[in-house]
């Protein structure tokens, strides 16, 4: 090789050379981490995870109560948990037309046949006075005139239960040995 090739060669591996030490002293020349330590000490972990998705009940229970009304007042959302006892709704009991019309005519039947019967015992108790019918006859036309009135008495207060309106306050019942789920409404229980 002649001398000029050489002395580039050498020049070039200097400066390399250079280079390399440069690169390594600048690597450890990096200064030190220091760590913190800490003494260890009891505590409560809180730790929330945010998911996505959605929950399904284990157990689900539609309440179909056997009167008619409207729902005045719910006291609980969907999700809530209720024990037996816990007030679920209110139900403005609304008399529907036809037990209204039927409640009316009973009451005139009633209404007659009591004015009849009441009729027949006083011309049973005249003749009974006057010793033309027998006692029996007379008794069975007093039992006659009060069947005919508790009828009547019984018609009415269907009349004034039909068209007064009512509130029913619905409570869960839960029976869990024979599986049924019933709300209690006062005295109607209603099956759901």
């Amino acid at each position: 090789m002649n001398k000029p090739t050489r002395i580039t060669l050498i020049a070039a591996g200097l400066v390399a050379l250079f280079f390399v030490l440069k690169y390594f002293s600048d690597a450890n020349s990096k200064s030190i981490i220091e760590y913190e330590t800490q003494v260890p000490f009891y505590t409560s972990l809180n730790t929330n995870v945010v998911a996505t998705g959605k929950l399904n009940p284990e157990d689900e229970i539609e309440l179909k109560p056997q009167v008619t009304g409207i729902v005045d007042m719910i006291y609980v959302e969907e999700g809530d948990m209720i024990q037996k006892g816990d007030l679920i709704a209110k139900i403005r009991v609304v008399p529907n037309e036809q037990s209204l019309t039927s409640a009316k005519s009973r009451i005139n039947s009633t209404k007659l046949s009591y004015e009849n019967s009441k009729r027949l015992f006083e011309r049973s108790k005249e003749l009974f006075n006057k010793g033309v019918i027998s006692k029996q006859d007379y008794e069975n036309s007093e039992l006659s005139l009060n069947q005919s009135n508790e009828t009547y008495i019984d018609a009415d207060s269907l009349l004034s239960e039909v068209t007064v309106p009512r509130f029913l306050a619905l409570r869960m019942d839960l029976r869990q040995s024979r599986k049924v789920h019933t709300i209690l409404s006062g005295a109607w229980p209603l099956v759901i």
